[in-house]
């Protein structure tokens, strides 16, 4: 089984990956092809650099540059669950459909307040301000994360606690299961 898990920052991705690869899947995240194309660039890693660096790159190259560069970096063994995390936009979802064909997308939705609540928990060591926030939204948009939310085959609402995120994460991969 192949997935590919998108959504806003902060709306549980991180931990619907670690879930999954609890139980077997192999982890891919779009965000690790950005660092490792950065590093092998000297730029330092910080998130106005990954978000400008990641913008230029799909200006200059495509909008699927990053889906392309996994894509060459997944080999998938028959039988092998692979979550791919972090798609943001609709060329990264089409190139990566055409190469592997039952791929099935899922979108994470949460509302924006508990989405930077999170954030601002989540990294102590950079506390975001609210602008801070509001330029990650907009540049996750003009990435054109918009269409790959709306393009999902399944979407979880991650409003409540961890333990309800575990439970529809549950439900949503047997019901994927029993329809293989």
């Amino acid at each position: 089984m192949i997935i590919c898990l998108t959504g806003m920052p902060g709306s549980g991705k991180t931990e619907v990956a670690k879930m999954l690869e609890d139980r077997g899947f192999r982890v891919f995240e779009m965000s690790g092809v950005i660092k490792e194309m950065m590093r092998e660039k000297g730029i330092e890693i910080n998130v106005k650099n990954i978000e400008d660096f990641a913008m230029g790159s799909r200006r200059e190259q495509g909008m699927d540059i990053f889906a392309v560069e996994l894509a060459k970096r997944i080999k998938v063994r028959k039988g092998q669950d692979v979550l791919i995390s972090g798609m943001r936009n609709m060329d990264e979802f089409a190139y990566l459909k055409r190469s592997f064909k039952s791929m099935v997308i899922i979108a994470l939705a949460a509302p924006k307040k508990i989405r930077f609540q999170r954030l601002r928990k989540r990294d102590l060591k950079h506390v975001i301000t609210y602008k801070e926030f509001v330029y990650r939204e907009k540049t996750n948009m003009k990435e054109g994360i918009e269409g790959a939310l709306k393009h999902a085959d399944y979407i979880i609402l991650n409003t409540g606690s961890f333990a309800e995120l575990k439970r529809s994460v549950t439900y949503l991969l047997e019901s994927l299961r029993a329809g293989e």
